[in-house]
């Protein structure tokens, strides 16, 4: 993991370093299962009597933003870990249903041109 590549900011938040450890292992989690190259930003807020939370993840072949809010960082973190992780397999899922379709469709024109 290259330091740039996840960045995680707080404002408004003082979160101890426990929290704080917690949340770095959460979003580098998400950064190991997004695709390769990618990069995750994740930014938790003070918002009312709530902390709000932000995640972009972006890479050539993904990108997306989710955001939850919760009464504690744990929840919140435990909440975008479960976002992000339905988002990163609907991308492979999807990912691998195109390839497999270009694979089958190359497999039938290399037979066709066998045959003629």
């Amino acid at each position: 993991m290259v330091k740039e590549d996840v960045r995680i900011q707080y404002r408004g938040v003082h979160p101890n370093e426990e929290t704080k450890d917690y949340l770095k292992v959460i979003v580098s989690e998400i950064y190991e299962e997004a695709p390769y190259g990618s990069t995750v930003k994740a930014q938790f807020a003070n918002e009312k009597n709530k902390v709000k939370a932000s995640l972009h993840v972006h890479s050539k072949g993904i990108r997306f933003f989710i955001s939850s809010s919760a009464t504690n960082m744990k929840e919140l973190g435990h909440n975008l870990l479960i976002q992000a992780r339905r988002r990163i397999e609907k991308w492979k899922n999807n990912r691998f249903k195109r390839g497999l379709t270009r694979l089958e469709i190359d497999s039938h024109l290399d037979h066709k041109q066998e045959v003629v």
